[in-house]
């Protein structure tokens, strides 16, 4: 496992077709009031690469903005309270004394067990939490992201009745109509209804400005700008070589070979830096690739990506097999636990699985959650195994996989203190841990 990484690509990701987002953000960050922008597009399209692309960009002395994004597909981010702490979070600690100084107090509450302090102390979070933005947005303009605002939505199964979960409605009645100050609001989601709850809430709060961008599929031209800047960034001759025959050869092809997907088209541009046997189907004329059913061509393509993926001998290979187990996340000593990694002396290695991790963490089709050190998949990728995968793990593998993986939940549920010395932020951990443990079982 100590070859270099084979997905050097996924890693090179330029910003290619979305500028135009870009240019209208910089016009609105100096209005007054609140700004909401809505990013549409479906998964791996390049939405939370444009959030971190934005915070990036604003991220100067003239602005106050955030350092993460909020993902609100993360359990502990969908109540007002989990909401408030993980914005806190994404911004330096000096910010928001005072919603700081109260959730210090809210904690003692707890731990003190008083209960009717803590239900004051909740109530009082909303608006103080509101005038901390408010003050601080009167001085130097705030942006902040969210990220996956669709699971604010639930929709059931006829995909008929939609039906905002509490913390949406939280946000779009109790937190943003408050704000006052120059506020910028990033968010980011797939297709659902949740844009219909904007404009919604625009008619009730006509001082709230919105704007919703759709992220479209890479152009023609596009997708040959984007694999073109990847190879520009590759010091190998010979990959740099099969790149450049690549993209003259199959430029027009590559949005329906790709979907248009960044995702998908840095993934192939991987197989052909390595030169991988790539399937049949890219070597067939344009006529014949555009006379394919869609969902035909793009079941031949994900499944030629599945096998490059499955197939990688590298440390980076291993480690994203592990991860398409682990749909809540790797932490070094699990994924050392998974890949049996251990010191001399007989413990886990956390120190190799955090290379391994930090290998993977580089790559687009990797999400990292710095605050508790854990490591996702894309959804994309998430879904490639789901549906590629099963014909290669058996029984006994499944088995083996989720008994570690039960192992490591009851070490982690072990090693916090009994009820009667547990802090508040610690009872929720243990209650985070009992859920993502039921997930596997």
């Amino acid at each position: 496992m100590e070859s270099q990484s084979d997905f050097s690509g996924a890693r090179r990701i330029p910003l290619v077709g979305q500028r135009p987002f870009l240019r209208v953000l910089e016009t609105r960050v100096h209005n007054t009031g609140l700004n909401l922008f809505y990013l549409e597009g479906a998964g791996g399209i390049g939405k939370t690469f444009l959030l971190m692309t934005a915070l990036e960009e604003w991220s100067v002395n003239e602005f106050c903005t955030a350092r993460t994004i909020v993902d609100l597909y993360h359990l502990d981010a969908q109540s007002p309270e989990g909401f408030v702490r993980r914005v806190l979070d994404s911004f330096d600690q000096v910010l928001f004394p005072g919603t700081r100084t109260l959730l210090g107090k809210l904690d003692e509450a707890r731990q003190e067990g008083n209960d009717r302090q803590v239900q004051e102390h909740l109530r009082e979070l909303d608006n103080c939490f509101v005038n901390d933005i408010n003050l601080l947005s009167a001085t130097r303009p705030v942006i902040l992201a969210l990220d996956t605002l669709e699971v604010l939505v639930y929709t059931d199964e006829e995909q008929v009745q939609a039906t905002v979960l509490d913390i949406g409605n939280w946000l779009l009645h109790d937190f943003l109509p408050k704000i006052q100050g120059n506020v910028i609001v990033l968010m980011a989601g797939r297709p659902s209804v949740w844009n219909q709850q904007l404009d919604s809430l625009i008619q009730q709060h006509p001082h709230i400005q919105t704007e919703t961008f759709t992220v479209s599929a890479l152009s023609e031209a596009e997708s040959k700008e984007y694999l073109e800047t990847i190879i520009a960034k590759y010091a190998d001759p010979d990959a740099t070589a099969r790149l450049q025959a690549f993209s003259e050869e199959h430029s027009a092809a590559l949005p329906l070979l790709t979907q248009g997907k960044p995702i998908l088209l840095s993934l192939v541009a991987d197989m052909v830096a390595q030169g991988s046997v790539l399937p049949l189907v890219f070597a067939e004329p344009l006529e014949k690739l555009r006379s394919l059913e869609p969902e035909k061509l793009q079941e031949i393509v994900r499944h030629a990506l599945f096998d490059c993926l499955q197939a990688s001998p590298s440390p980076v290979g291993e480690t994203l097999r592990q991860l398409a187990w682990l749909r809540k996340g790797a932490t070094p000593e699990l994924l050392a636990r998974l890949l049996r990694l251990k010191t001399p002396q007989g413990d886990w290695d956390i120190t190799k699985a955090t290379q391994y991790l930090d290998k993977v963490r580089i790559l687009t089709f990797v999400k990292a959650r710095s605050d508790d050190d854990r490591t996702f998949l894309h959804d994309e990728l998430y879904a490639l195994f789901d549906c590629y995968a099963p014909p290669y793990r058996s029984s006994e593998e499944q088995a083996s996989v989720y008994g570690v993986i039960e192992t490591y939940y009851d070490a982690q549920l072990g090693f916090l203190p009994s009820a009667q010395e547990m802090l508040p932020q610690v009872e929720a951990q243990r209650q985070q841990l009992h859920l993502e443990r039921l997930h596997y079982l």
